[in-house]
């Protein structure tokens, strides 16, 4: 039948997050699927980020942007909370909840006293993504045809 039905332990996210990072910084826009209220934040990589990854190194920028978001955005209790990124690596380590890299390991442990909230990430394009302008400083908003194009889907990682 064509009925809609429900995967079961599946739970509709209440929040959604998009995350990019470049060599300047980070950026996020948070979604509260419930209120329908956009939160957005980004900054540039501080010292503190500096000496904690290597900048030149993408994977480590994209999961410390997630990392970033997802401090700045939930707290505990919030249920599911669905991440977007352009990098499927970060996807990746946050799905699976432990990585190869000492770095990206540590970086997981920043959200590990979030009790109550899972975490499911998922990968969209780097062109698609609304707050690439938001990580490289050239923009303080989001790209909102963008944004409404990624909340209609990305591919599962």
């Amino acid at each position: 039948s064509n009925r809609p039905w429900k995967i079961e332990g599946e739970t509709m996210a209440n929040k959604v997050i998009v995350t990019d990072a470049s060599a300047y910084g980070w950026g996020a826009v948070c979604v509260d699927r419930e209120t329908g209220g956009v939160v957005v934040d980004g900054r540039p990589w501080d010292e503190g980020d500096v000496k904690r990854v290597n900048i030149a190194r993408s994977v480590e920028t994209e999961t410390l942007a997630v990392m970033k978001a997802i401090m700045r955005f939930c707290k505990q209790g919030e249920g599911v909370v669905e991440i977007l990124t352009d990098s499927v690596t970060a996807a990746a380590v946050v799905n699976a909840g432990y990585s190869k890299s000492k770095v990206c390991n540590d970086l997981l442990g920043d959200i590990a006293g979030l009790r109550g909230t899972r975490f499911k990430a998922f990968h969209i394009p780097g062109l698609s993504n609304p707050v690439d302008g938001i990580s490289r400083g050239l923009r303080e908003t989001v790209d909102e045809e963008a944004l409404r194009a990624v909340l209609g889907g990305g591919s599962a990682t």
